[in-house]
């Protein structure tokens, strides 16, 4: 669940209200055996440290592995806040090297430049990529000879936008998922690959850091011009992984390094992503997406015939 409002319109205050509020109405659906809540769209560490505390405040003793995301100081996990972006980044160098792709060389378009987006230029340039373009709710910056990540990450902290920024062409954010690069990288909104632009992207590959950044008839435009598309469904899958590491290490009393979680965390996406290329393979699956739903559907139905459900 979540709630419908626009966090930036609201006091610290409010905020904080309003993050009390919404764990008083679902406290009696989630615990740290129940369902466990995480971080998602305009949530941040803080939020999280609120809402635990009310947790706790209603039940009369400490339960940290209820929820997830939370600052260190009160069982948050070392390498969470950008875990998302650095789950992306495995899974995208895996899937270079089956599709021929150079990772170092590539020039990368990162749309959306929140959480998952900043960090994820911040990595992928830091690996070697260049980063060519950039964009937020507001506005896109693109530059052939690429972009300085540092100083566009604290101009959006200090500023709250893009827009600022000294270098390169400002263009719409629309016109970023068009522009001339190899790898493109949705990390805003859903369905911002529509019918309507999908013909016109360039990119060899599109690697989905958003949830449903492609819409079902911009699935089959792309497919159909040769573009390889890595599903949400896998490449972001590193913030809930790092999200489970949280929830272990809560319940078991581990404080794990930033370098074991993210050994860890690369292991699993790595895997994650070999299961599914093979099966698309062996399958003759036309794409990543349909693999990883087969495979997906898969588990959970043996895990439901091995329950005696169906």
């Amino acid at each position: 669940g979540g709630v419908t409002v626009n966090t930036k319109e609201l006091s610290e205050g409010e905020l904080e209200r309003l993050s009390r509020g919404y764990i008083r109405a679902i406290a009696q659906f989630v615990s740290s055996d129940k369902d466990i809540p995480a971080p998602d769209m305009y949530t941040n560490p803080q939020i999280m440290a609120w809402m635990v505390d009310e947790f706790s405040t209603l039940k009369q003793q400490n339960d940290f592995g209820f929820i997830t995301g939370k600052p260190l100081s009160i069982g948050g996990s070392v390498g969470r806040n950008a875990a998302t972006a650095r789950g992306s980044f495995f899974v995208t160098k895996a899937a270079c090297l089956k599709e021929g792709i150079s990772l170092k060389d590539a020039r990368i378009a990162v749309h959306g430049f929140g959480n998952v987006g900043g960090n994820a230029a911040r990595i992928f340039a830091a690996e070697g990529s260049k980063v060519v373009g950039i964009a937020d709710s507001k506005i896109a910056i693109y530059d052939p000879q690429g972009l300085d990540i540092a100083l566009a990450q604290e101009i959006k902290a200090r500023t709250g936008t893009l827009e600022t920024y000294p270098h390169g062409q400002k263009i719409s954010p629309e016109k970023l998922l068009a522009c001339d690069c190899d790898i493109l990288l949705p990390a805003s909104l859903e369905e911002v690959l529509t019918r309507e632009n999908a013909a016109m992207v360039k990119a060899k590959l599109i690697a989905e850091l958003a949830n449903g950044p492609t819409t079902p008839e911009a699935d089959r435009i792309l497919a159909a011009k040769g573009v390889t598309i890595l599903p949400d469904i896998l490449t972001n899958a590193g913030g809930v992984t790092v999200s489970y590491f949280e929830w272990v290490q809560n319940r078991m009393g581990y404080y794990w390094t930033a370098e074991e979680v993210e050994e860890r965390l690369e292991k699993l996406m790595y895997k994650a992503y070999e299961d599914i290329y093979k099966f698309k393979q062996e399958n003759n699956c036309p794409d990543y997406r349909l693999a990883a739903f087969a495979i997906a559907t898969a588990r959970l139905v043996e895990a439901m015939q091995v329950r005696g459900w169906v």
